[in-house]
């Protein structure tokens, strides 16, 4: 065999195995962002779950609160006057 057409084919072999090597590489990063894909998408979905919940708590109606309970007259009056003595 001619030495030229050894040297090709070796040349042709490295080229090979170069190509091998970079579809490896590229099979991994591809592996990669698959994982991170689903992890975001799986992260994606809970936050959009937590703001539904928020929403729905956001929209209940807010009750009214008890009116506040009338103090006994002697309280009031009791009140008022150390108010008064303070003064």
């Amino acid at each position: 065999m001619p030495l030229d057409e050894w040297s090709r084919l070796l040349r042709q072999l490295g080229n090979l195995h170069d190509a091998g090597q970079q579809m490896a590489e590229a099979r991994e990063r591809a592996a990669k962002a698959e994982t991170e894909s689903e992890f975001l998408k799986e992260r994606l979905r809970d936050l959009r779950e937590q703001l539904a919940a928020a929403n729905e708590i956001a929209n209940r109606p807010v009750p009214e609160p008890d009116p506040m309970p009338a103090f006994p007259e002697w309280i009031t009056r009791r009140w008022l006057e150390r108010r008064k003595l303070k003064r």
